[in-house]
């Protein structure tokens, strides 16, 4: 009997001082033991319980931590995917990421920033592709209009050219070639229903054109007046009153006399070839979004600017001296000899 107190308070020792280290598993086996020899003490079946519950919670805490790690593992890898696929600029894809890795984790603030930036990014994209494509429309509406003018124009239809030219000018009321070739068109015009007209019905187109002329001044329309003026002027050449009306509006345009009463064009050409070196120049330069690769060609005393404009769709359109051409010519008349 003495023997077996003995080794059953050996084993409850041990037992003990191995629970008290958290080695449950062995302090399990020598209570274990100890209730072999002593099956009925409650000590040891109570710690026994003790353990097992232990043993419970420890198992449970365990597998939390696993299935934490695991998640932790998976949000880290869906965030990492998002920021990759932002920083390349696929929103749709970094936004899908970032939404599964916020289901992950909902109270995480990182994935709901990144969310609400992509919806912005993604608006002014759309925005952007809704501008670009009603510019794409405006600039292939502006040279059908240039194209279909310019054929009116080479057929001496002076009346079809001229309503053209406006309308394409009150698309890009910028650009300069249509307004230039307006004026040209009406002094077509004008010089071909002069060499036809009684000097009745030159007094009397004479009178019609100051007369709406004078409407358009009164109204403020400067540009419109002064062209009217000089369609008169080329009637009556001598007349004073369209000559002091033009003056008139000079001044208020801030427009040099000396310089309007110049032929333009020939000036412009000769003023290129002053300014630049014989042969080809080249620069490129941006517009908006447009870019714009612009060569100034100049031989002998005779320049011109050849300009080729690509939209931000990729859309490529040919210049000369700001009137449309085909890639052709551009290509012909701007390499270098």
């Amino acid at each position: 009997q003495k023997q077996l107190e003995e080794q059953y308070n050996g084993l409850i020792a041990s037992a003990d001082e191995k629970f008290s280290l958290e080695n449950y598993e062995e302090a399990k086996a020598d209570y274990e033991k100890a209730l072999e020899l002593k099956p009925d003490e409650q000590y040891p079946k109570d710690n026994i319980k003790d353990i097992e519950q232990k043993l419970k919670e420890l198992s449970e805490q365990q597998a939390a931590q696993e299935m934490q790690k695991q998640l932790e593992e998976q949000y880290n890898g869906l965030i990492a995917s998002a920021d990759e696929k932002f920083s390349l600029e696929n929103y749709e894809g970094a936004k899908a990421d970032y939404e599964k890795a916020l289901e992950l984790k909902p109270d995480e603030q990182y994935p709901k920033d990144k969310i609400k930036e992509i919806e912005q990014k993604l608006k002014e994209l759309s925005e952007q592709q809704v501008a670009q494509e009603k510019q794409k429309q405006l600039e292939e509406q502006y040279m059908a209009l240039i194209s279909e003018a310019d054929g009116y124009f080479d057929q001496e239809d002076w009346d079809n050219a001229i309503r053209k030219y406006k309308e394409a000018s009150s698309l890009k009321p910028e650009e300069t070639y249509p307004k230039q070739q307006i004026i040209k068109a009406n002094k077509n015009k004008i010089a071909a229903q002069k060499a036809n007209m009684t000097d009745a019905e030159k007094e009397a187109e004479y009178k019609r054109l100051i007369k709406e002329a004078d409407l358009k001044f009164g109204f403020k329309k400067l540009e419109e007046a002064k062209q009217l003026y000089q369609q008169a002027l080329e009637l009556k050449p001598d007349e004073k009153y369209p000559k002091a009306k033009i003056s008139q509006i000079n001044v208020r345009l801030g427009v040099n006399e000396e310089e309007d009463s110049k032929d333009t064009e020939n000036d412009f050409v000769h003023q290129l070839a002053k300014e630049y070196p014989q042969g080809v120049t080249e620069r490129e330069y941006t517009e908006g979004n447009r870019k714009i690769l612009e060569r100034i060609v100049v031989k002998g005393n005779v320049g011109h600017v050849y300009k080729e404009v690509t939209q931000p769709w990729g859309a490529k359109y040919y210049f000369k001296d700001d009137k449309p051409i085909s890639y052709f010519i551009w290509q012909k008349e701007t390499e270098e000899k």
